[in-house]
Order: structure tokens, then sequence, then C-alpha cells
């Protein structure tokens, strides 16, 4: 004879699996949410850094243009380009970088770019000398170029600078390297030397303009730094 099922007593053979199968169901919604927001967060950490650069290099292309104007207040005042002074604790009206002179303000470089931290300048002295961007102007004796320049630049934010000018990213290495401490001579011609960069060089198209890009970011020799120059004034 079966015995009949007690009052009170539940069958509960079972009864555990619902609670399981929701605690792993949300569990993995857990897992997903926070895997989507992980990579959102990526996302966003990468926009923003995108965005950064782009800004950094807008300020770094926009900055010899800024010389270039004040240079030209200098020179409508009738400094000679030679005698234009690009220190920035210079004074008076020879100055770029004073109120008095060419009346531009003086900008740094973005923090934590660089290995060697601020913009230089290469003129031409009274005697001649001075460096060449070859293929701009003349790359005769008399010839010689002002330009800005900025050294110990990462080779990403090189290639950055190139392509923002519609160049080739990958920066082009001087055969010779650039001594940027030792002006070429009053004789000296741009060429494959000490004195010239070169690597960008272009001959004249047939309707007589150069195709030479007035800045690039190259890199100074195989060993060398990557610079980035910007022409300020051909000659």
């Amino acid at each position: 004879m079966l015995n009949a099922p007690q009052d009170g007593i539940a069958d509960d053979t079972g009864a555990s699996q619902p609670s399981a199968t929701a605690f792993l169901v949300l569990l993995m919604v857990v897992m997903v949410a926070g895997g989507l927001y992980f990579f959102y967060d990526r996302l966003q950490t990468r926009a923003l850094a995108e965005e950064n650069s782009r800004l950094v290099v807008t300020q770094v292309m926009q900055f010899p243009a800024v010389v270039r104007s004040g240079m030209a207040r200098l020179q409508a005042d009738g400094v000679p380009l030679d005698k234009i002074d690009f220190s920035p604790e210079s004074k008076g009206e020879r100055a770029v970088f004073h109120a008095k002179g060419g009346g531009v303000r003086y900008q740094m470089p973005p923090e934590g770019l660089l290995q060697d931290g601020r913009w230089r300048f290469k003129t031409v002295t009274a005697a001649g000398e001075g460096w060449f961007i070859a293929g701009i102007g003349s790359d005769e004796a008399g010839g010689k170029d002002v330009f800005a320049y900025l050294q110990g630049l990462p080779r990403e934010f090189c290639e950055r600078l190139n392509q923002s000018l519609g160049l080739p990213a990958m920066p082009k290495v001087e055969s010779v390297m650039i001594d940027l401490a030792t002006a070429g001579a009053a004789d000296g011609t741009a060429g494959l030397n000490a004195w010239t960069f070169a690597a960008n060089s272009r001959p004249v198209g047939a309707d007589g303009k150069t195709p030479t890009p007035p800045a690039a970011c190259v890199k100074n020799g195989n060993e060398g730094m990557y610079i980035f120059y910007h022409l300020l004034a051909a000659q």
C-alpha cells in the first residue's frame, strides 16, 4: 500500500535550479556590460588622444606663420632680413618677439613634445653665412634661407606633421647630417652638405615653379633626431 504524501512536506527537487540559472544570467549581463563599458571607454580615450594630437599639430603649424607676420612688420619698418632678431629674450625695434619690434608673442612648443623643447631659428648673417632649404629660392651662395625649426620630435608626431602638409608620412632621411651649430660659409651653395636640408628637394617644373615643400619633418642623418623645419623667408 502506497503511503499518501504527508501534509506540510513539499517536494523541492530542482527548486534551486531557477535561482542558479538567474545568477548565471545576471553574471553574464554584468560581464557583457563591463566589456562594453571598457570598449567604449577605450574608444573615448583614443578619440580624445586623436583630437589632442590634431590640436598640437595645428599649433605647431600655425606658429611659423605668426612669426612671418612679425618679420613682415619689421621689414616694412626698414629692418633688413639679416638684422632681424629672433631671440625670445630680445627687446627693441629689431626683435620679432617684442611689442616695439615684430609684436609677436613667443610660444613654447607643447609641453613634453620635444627632447629639445623650444623653437629655434636660423637666419642669414651680414657676411652671407647660413643654411639652405634646397630647391626653394636660389641654391647659389646668395640664396640662404631663414627658417624656424623644432628638433627632437617623436617619429609618430613627425609623421602627423608630414601628413598635414600633404607629404608622405614617413620622414625622409637627410643623407648628410645637418650641422645646425655651424653655418655654411658665405660662398657655400646648396647641396648634399652639412648646411642644406636636401631630402625633400624636387626639380623645378616646366612651369618654372618649384614643388619643393617649404616645410617638412625629416630625420637628420641615419642616427640623428627628427627635425621639423618651416621656411620663413627664401632668398
